[in-house]
């Protein structure tokens, strides 16, 4: 949990428990860098033709939904076997929340690799999701993989920017 502003830094892979999230935000200004390690979900990440998936639906990688946790970011390294990867859906302000995710790789979520409300997400690879992204209000997604999710790759659902992203073998490359 974190309930402090500040940078924090993974020193090595983290597992994460059945039915827990890996990381909780409560906080806005927030800084997580994965350190080029892991957060390991509870899964069992389970593999089909298709997709692979994670965790209970209720689990997340990293959850920053509580009020006032805007100004988070989450960088440099990957998030496995969860419900949802990053779950940056901020449903107050959504306009307000501005997340930054970069240099991230969410595969094998039940889910989303990333479920945001607003920000920036950029030089990340979302593969074998159920959903590669959803953006549910205002997001840059740029230079980013989205490649063998069963749903979409990338869902915009209220409005947002994306460009120089690569799509392969999704069900729907992009959702608008």
């Amino acid at each position: 949990i974190i309930n402090q502003p500040g940078s924090y830094k993974l020193s090595g892979n983290l597992v994460v428990p059945a039915n827990k999230d890996g990381i909780d935000v409560l906080v806005g200004n927030v800084t997580i860098d994965l350190n080029g390690f892991s957060l390991l979900g509870p899964g069992p990440v389970t593999c089909t033709t298709l997709t692979c998936f994670g965790g209970p639906e209720t689990t997340a990688g990293v959850n920053a939904t509580t009020a006032g946790t805007n100004n988070v970011a989450v960088l440099n390294g990957a998030v496995v076997g969860f419900g949802t990867g990053l779950n940056l859906y901020y449903r107050g302000i959504p306009s307000n929340a501005n997340f930054l995710v970069e240099d991230i790789r969410a595969s094998g979520n039940n889910g989303a690799g990333i479920e945001m409300s607003s920000g920036i997400v950029r030089r990340s690879a979302f593969s074998y999701n159920y959903q590669g992204m959803g953006c549910y209000a205002g997001c840059l997604v740029v230079d980013n993989v989205f490649n063998f999710n069963l749903g979409a790759g990338l869902g915009i659902y209220g409005g947002g920017l994306f460009g120089s992203n690569s799509f392969a073998g999704n069900s729907n490359n992009v959702f608008t």
